[in-house]
């Protein structure tokens, strides 16, 4: 297999590498179901109390891809979704929207919801 040239600046060639999702990630996956679930049962008041009681929690812990914070985020927003859409994130949606947050590049065909995943990280990091 063929190398791509040495991005400059970085110091290293790349090659681009498929990994599948790790037991680790669907153990994080069924753990943002079942506090989705349990957010279902919220009001909307008391939603956002818990989300602004997470961004709290995220402004004094400094790693962000803590369980503690990635789990509740993620649920959040696919409660918010589910609430304001009507859609409900697909498995693989966030796994990808996991791997995002890592800071992997993923690769996604035409119409799995590249837009709909990118919410994911982008709660987590505001």
């Amino acid at each position: 297999m063929k190398k791509l040239p040495r991005i400059r600046g970085l110091g290293w060639g790349f090659l681009a590498r498929p990994q599948q999702p790790r037991r680790c990630e669907h153990i994080i996956l069924k753990r943002v179901r079942e506090k989705a679930e349990s957010f279902r049962r919220l009001t909307d008041h008391s939603l956002a109390e818990q989300v602004s009681q997470l961004r709290h929690d995220v402004t004094r812990e400094s790693e962000l891809h803590d369980v503690s914070i990635l789990v509740p985020t993620f649920a959040a927003a696919c409660e918010a979704l589910r609430r304001t859409l009507g859609f409900q994130f697909y498995d693989v949606q966030l796994l990808a929207g996991l791997a995002l947050s890592n800071g992997a590049v993923v690769e996604m065909q035409t119409g799995e919801g590249k837009t709909i995943v990118s919410v994911l990280p982008g709660c987590l990091h505001a």
